[in-house]
């Protein structure tokens, strides 16, 4: 049996990263500590900014996963024209989030 990861989303708390390590699942449920020792301050808080968006960046990629599994097959470009703008308007605000860019 395969251990789930804990539910997302996660956060982050306030930079700096360097001060505030911690990546989060809800109230007081913390999944992470982003260790610091030698790293300089905008790695630290790219660093907490990918461990925060874990969860999106898998979910996003199991979609895409699924959505290549069932175009395999002959389907209009317009259903997977329409699937795909969908896809990446989502990967596109998680690579943000990932970044730690503004949405």
């Amino acid at each position: 049996m395969t251990a789930k990861h804990t539910e997302g989303p996660w956060g982050r708390n306030i930079p700096p990263a360097s001060k505030y390590p911690v990546i989060y699942a809800g109230r007081n449920t913390h999944v992470a500590q982003v260790i610091s020792k030698g790293l300089p301050d905008a790695e630290v808080e790219a660093n907490a900014n990918l461990i925060a968006a874990a969860p999106d960046l898998l979910a996003v990629l199991e979609e895409l996963f699924e959505i290549g599994t069932v175009y395999s097959g002959a389907i209009e470009q317009a259903d997977l024209r329409t699937d795909f703008v969908a896809w990446a308007e989502k990967a596109k605000t998680i690579i943000a989030n990932a970044k730690g860019e503004p949405k």
